[in-house]
This record gives C-alpha cells, structure tokens and sequence, in this order.
C-alpha cells in the first residue's frame, strides 16, 4: 500500500511515545514503508490514547514513520476518562487531561525506562515514579496571554497549539489556583472596560501582551506582572490598575509592569518598573527538618511546581550523601536552589551560572538562608571548571532540554581526574527534563569510567507527557 500525504488512513493507538503523541500503525507490504522489528508502518497522531479506533489524515510522509491528524475517534479506549477542564480540546495548557493520572504516571515510567535501554543502552530498572499529590492548581506561576480570540474578538487565555497568534480565550484554568482565576477574570472585565488593546506580533502595535501571575505556595505570596508594549500606559490608568489589585485579595504584595519595546535593526529591551512596595514575593520549601527561603522576582525561574520540587531537592541530597567535608559544584545553577540547600550538608559549595541576573538572585538568596559557605560565579560553565583551585568530590548538572554539550561533559570528567584529595568516589547527579538528552549523555559518562546506580523519575507537570529525572552516577576509588 503506498501512502500519500492527505490520505485517510485507519490505525489502532498502541502506545504513547515521549512527547505526548499516541502511535499506532498501518499494515503494509510495501518494501519502500517497511521498518525494523515491525510488519505495519507507524503512524503518530495527538490527541489520542491507548486502544483508540481512530482514523487519521496524513500531513507529513517520512521513510519509517509518518505524522498525522486525528479526524474521528471511531472507538473510545477504556483508559479515557472525562476531562476536568471544559477547554481540554482547544487549549494547549494540558495534553493528559483524558487519561486517569494513575496511567499518565505508568506510561511515563516506561517511557524513561524505554528512552534509558533504547538511546543509553541502559538495563536498569528505574525507581518507582513519585507522583504529585495535587493533580491540579500546583503551578506557581501562569503566563497568560492577550490576543485574538476564536471569532477574532479580545481573548484573555492560553495560546491555541498549531496557531502562533490566537488565544484560547480562558474563564478558568485548572492549573493554577482559584485565587489566580479570580484574577484573571477582574483584569479581564478591566480590560474590556477600559477599551484596551491587545499587541499585535505581526503589526508590533497594540498595549497588551502577556499577564504573569507568580504565588508562593507555602507563603500564600502573589505577584502580578501586567507585560505590555512600549506604547504609553496613561498614569492615571496604572493608578487604576494598582487600586483594583489591591481590592481582589490581600495576599497580593508585588504589582508589576513590564514593558518591552521591539523595533527592526535594534535589540529587544525590558523595562520594569515596581507599582507596590515589593518588586518580588517569597517562597518557602521545606527540605527535611530546614525551611529555605526564596526571593522571586519577574524573571526569575523557580521550579513551577513548589510541592514537587521539595521532593526534587530532597532526592537530590539523598543522592549526594553528603557527610559534611565535600566540595560540591553546582552548574547551571540558576538562582542557586539546589546549591544553597546542598551547602547546610558540605563544606563548600560553587554555583555556575551564565545569566547575570540570575546569579544575582542567587547571592541574595544565600544571604537570605545565612548561607556562607557557597560561592556564585557568573560564566559558562564549560569553561569555567578548569579555574576553581577546590576539586569537587560531588558535581551536580541541570542543564537545559538540550543536554550537556560534549565540552561541557570532556570538562566535568576533567575535574574528577584532576581531584588528587580525592579519597571518596565521585558522584555525579544529573537533573534533567528530557530523558532522550539524558540517556545520551549518561552513556557518555559511564563510558568513561561512571556507572548508573539509580534513576529517579519525578512528575513535576501532572496532565502533561513531561517528566523530570534525577540520575546518580558514580566513580569508585
């Protein structure tokens, strides 16, 4: 059978693949679509689970796989439930909604351990998944965006997935609290009041781009971060504006305006200016018997999800097994979380950060946990490592999606060996966001000497294909 762009083609959904896509497959005795270790040509399609009937337009045709849209569920699976969120469909916010969160946590445990065998080569059983105990309203922080709606009227909401500029014009969102959707709907009815407009990214006119809203978990804390364009915003209107925040809820203490101005031929800036007394909130994570304290301000990245990142951190020192006389280098360590927690247990603790601000951020929050013994430098990590007389006993890495780069790994493995106080195994803990980039760059380190003692796989972003990893390697003595 050959297949064709456009075609309909009919498929049965047999897994789900890293990345959220179900993927199930055609039956085909032409040679051209053959695959390895298969008789039917596979097919990946959104929108779907396990033991869906299915019929599926093709939009992209590749030598072993094709792409394509759902057009008609013909048999729903049993492992369906009804989404909470009346929007599930449309927005692109959530993509589990339809699965019951005890299933979204198996299928992401075997996709670790499939990615772990499949690109690191890996046997190893990972340990069981932690789940998150709330499945909704745990995210700290929701960017909502202002624009276009469905019937091009003002929408206030989550981008449309597959349409850059529309958004989902959104009443309630499940993901964050109920405090952050009574927000969104007295800026809204604000908005409309007021007869504002929204930006338009093609034209670059427009006021009204993007409304952060960030909250302290365990501190009750809340920002608002009203992001606008450089077109003027009226004095009186900011006054407005501060006055009808301050009436929603108390529990709001930071008030922002963004402004980023964007023209051709020159670079993009960002103007901040503070309408309330504080330019940033607190949240408090709670690690063992110690509560640690941190300064958020706009921009600043802090875990999405408070209460899984307690657990993040937690298995992190647990990996660590630090006995109090370690030096601990910490890269790629944004504003300093993982490393400030980590300095109560060693004794010196080096943070690497490219971003300035960030390092910033993470000097104050040292202070703020009177922690002294933990040192931040600003610069690329890879080239950074080579010029701290301290040899580390214990490396952490959270790098980006991307991975490692290959310098990066040749410097951390060069720091280990030129570690001549070294008289206790290496251990190096890697936390990452994609397993497919962690499973590659573990295998690199185990074959230079590292093994894989455990894989802890963590669900920071319940209703969503993501999953964090938190991987121990370690070099024996």
């Amino acid at each position: 059978m050959q297949l064709k762009k456009g075609q309909i083609v009919e498929i049965l959904v047999e897994k789900l693949a890293f990345g959220g896509r179900g993927i199930g497959e055609v039956k085909s005795d032409d040679s051209e679509f053959a695959i390895r270790d298969s008789k039917g040509y596979k097919i990946f399609v959104d929108g779907v689970v396990p033991g869906d009937l299915v019929e599926v337009s093709l939009v992209k045709i590749k030598k072993n796989y094709a792409e394509g849209k759902l057009e008609k569920i013909l048999k729903f699976s049993d492992l369906r439930i009804k989404p909470q969120c009346q929007y599930f469909e449309k927005c692109g916010g959530c993509t589990w909604q339809f699965l019951d969160y005890h299933k979204q946590l198996q299928f992401k445990e075997e996709q670790v351990q499939e990615i772990l065998k499949h690109i690191g080569g890996f046997d190893l059983k990972t340990l069981p998944i932690i789940g998150a105990k709330e499945e909704f309203f745990y995210r700290n922080k929701m960017e909502f965006s202002f624009g276009d709606g469905e019937d091009r009227k003002f929408a206030l909401g989550l981008h449309i997935p597959g349409r850059r500029y529309d958004v989902l014009d959104i009443e309630k969102c499940y993901l964050q609290s109920e405090l952050s959707n009574k927000i969104l709907k007295t800026i809204r009815n604000w908005v409309l009041k007021n007869k504002l407009t929204f930006y338009k990214f093609k034209e670059n006119k427009g006021l009204l781009r993007n409304l952060v809203i960030r909250e302290g978990k365990n501190t009750e804390e809340m920002m608002i971060n009203l992001v606008c364009s450089d077109e003027k915003f009226d004095k009186n209107l900011k006054k407005d504006f501060v006055d009808l925040i301050k009436d929603i809820d108390q529990k709001i203490c930071s008030i922002i305006l963004t402004q980023i101005s964007v023209g051709k031929g020159r670079r993009t800036s960002m103007k901040e200016e503070t309408l309330s007394k504080k330019g940033n909130i607190v949240e408090a994570l709670k690690i063992g018997d110690l509560i640690f304290k941190f300064n958020i301000s706009p921009c600043s990245f802090f875990q999405p999800n408070s209460k899984q990142a307690e657990i993040l951190y937690s298995k992190v020192l647990e990996f660590a097994d630090l006995k109090g006389e370690e030096i601990v280098y910490d890269l790629y360590c944004g504003t300093g979380t993982i490393g400030i927690i980590l300095s109560k247990f060693c004794k010196k603790v080096y943070g690497i950060e490219l971003v300035e601000d960030a390092v910033k951020n993470g000097r104050e929050n040292a202070n703020l946990n009177n922690c002294k013994n933990i040192e931040f430098l600003c610069g690329d990590a890879t080239k950074f490592l080579g010029q701290i007389s301290d040899k580390p006993n214990v490396i952490i890495v959270d790098p980006p999606r991307a991975g490692l780069s290959n310098e990066a790994i040749e410097n951390i493995l060069k720091c280990f060996k030129n570690s001549r106080q070294q008289t206790t195994d290496s251990r190096l803990i890697y936390v990452s966001c994609n397993p497919a980039t962690f499973a590659r760059d573990v295998k690199i380190f185990c074959e230079q000497g590292f093994k894989l003692e455990k894989v802890q796989p963590i669900d920071m972003f319940p209703h969503t294909y993501h999953v964090e990893n938190v991987g121990l390697l370690v070099k024996h003595i």
